[in-house]
């Protein structure tokens, strides 16, 4: 019965109330004190006042259906506190649910940006490296081409030179030539005047 205080008071307050009404009642309709016997007299017979049936059934209806509604009062309560207790377990369980779709969602998202960041590093290492490969080409173009340049140079001055050289040689044959013809002429010139001077001189 206290668990039933406990669960609805006002049910159980009435019940009692019920029940003392009934007691005034019964008190109040039977007397059941045996009268006093007076020293010396008759036996009398005890006589009782009957109570009316029908307001016996009545009280007892009344307070069956005071229990029945505490009863169901209480049941009632109850429900609706296990009611209550499973709304707010699932509530409870929709709440880890959401919180768990919204950290799942949060990684999936970190996860595709982390590997968003790791292509775009890759992509921008890609490039550097193609980058790198085309300048080393273009020096190597431009250092064969500079080597290139240079022998050609090299090679023109040396043939440049040996031209300049043989040119040089042809001039000084020439020159050497043509004085030693000269002074062949000059020699052949100066030996026909003595010879002819001599042979004149021989003559006279």
């Amino acid at each position: 019965m206290f668990a039933v205080f406990k669960r609805n008071p006002a049910a159980l307050v009435l019940a009692v109330l019920l029940h003392i009404a009934l007691g005034v009642f019964l008190i109040l309709e039977v007397d059941w004190r045996d009268p006093l016997k007076p020293i010396g007299g008759d036996v009398k017979v005890v006589q009782a006042e009957l109570v009316d049936g029908a307001a016996l059934e009545r009280v007892a209806a009344e307070k069956q259906a005071a229990e029945a509604a505490a009863e169901q009062a209480a049941l009632d309560k109850r429900r609706a506190e296990e009611k209550r207790k499973l709304d707010e377990i699932e509530r409870a369980r929709k709440q880890r649910e959401q919180e768990a779709a919204r950290k799942a969602a949060e990684e999936k998202q970190k996860a595709e940006a982390e590997a968003a960041r790791q292509a775009e590093i890759k992509r921008k290492e890609a490039l550097l490296q193609q980058q790198q490969a085309a300048e080393k080409k273009r020096q190597a173009e431009l250092e064969a081409k500079r080597v290139a340049d240079e022998k050609r140079r090299k090679d023109a001055e040396l043939k440049a030179k040996a031209e300049a050289e043989a040119k040089a040689k042809a001039e000084a044959e020439a020159r050497a030539k043509a004085e030693a013809k000269v002074r062949a002429e000059a020699e052949a010139k100066a030996k026909a005047e003595a010879e002819a001077k001599a042979k004149a001189e021989a003559e006279a």
